[in-house]
């Protein structure tokens, strides 16, 4: 896998490689940054794999609970995300970094982490696929040197992830 910093000249991208796995892809053009993969049916726990090494995100508690990054381990989180209403919410690094995830558009296809002075970090944006997931990360400049941008990449396509999971749920 190649390292997200020396990835910034080309597309990232989440995919979905094949429809009936929970397994997903972030890559550079050809290149692989990332996998993410959720094995348990009745559990939101998934585990990624980078360059860094494998991290585990879980929704922990009812209704609105939390999301958490930690290491594979589950030691301490490295973030923290608490969710509000309508899936906006504020994840907390343990750099003491705080962020807000929030939908960039009325529809709801770009959502993207916002620093204090509501300046955009770090941009999802899905694309028009048939049946798979398919979203476009996009780093701003500022990003670029954040120690934690490989883990709120991780974080941002695992919210997407939950809010597409709990929208088929809610409509079956």
């Amino acid at each position: 896998m190649k390292p997200f910093m020396q990835s910034f000249g080309t597309e990232w991208v989440w995919s979905q490689p094949r429809f009936f796995r929970r397994f997903y892809e972030l890559r550079a053009g050809e290149e692989l940054l990332a996998t993410l993969e959720s094995r348990a049916i009745f559990n939101s726990a998934a585990i990624a794999t980078t360059s860094t090494g494998r991290t585990l995100l879980r929704h922990t508690g009812l209704f609105r609970g939390a999301v958490l990054l930690s290491g594979e381990d589950a030691g301490p989180p490295r973030i923290t995300f608490h969710p509000r209403w309508f899936g906006v919410g504020v994840a907390r690094c343990g750099g003491g970094l705080e962020l807000h995830w929030k939908r960039a558009d009325f529809w709801g296809r770009s959502w993207r982490f916002e620093d204090v002075n509501a300046l955009p970090v770090l941009s999802f944006v899905r694309r028009a696929a048939w049946f798979k997931p398919t979203v476009a990360v996009e780093p701003s400049e500022g990003a670029r040197a954040l120690p934690e941008l490989t883990d709120l990449t991780l974080l941002g396509f695992y919210l997407l992830l939950l809010m597409q999971r709990q929208a088929h749920a809610a409509a079956s």
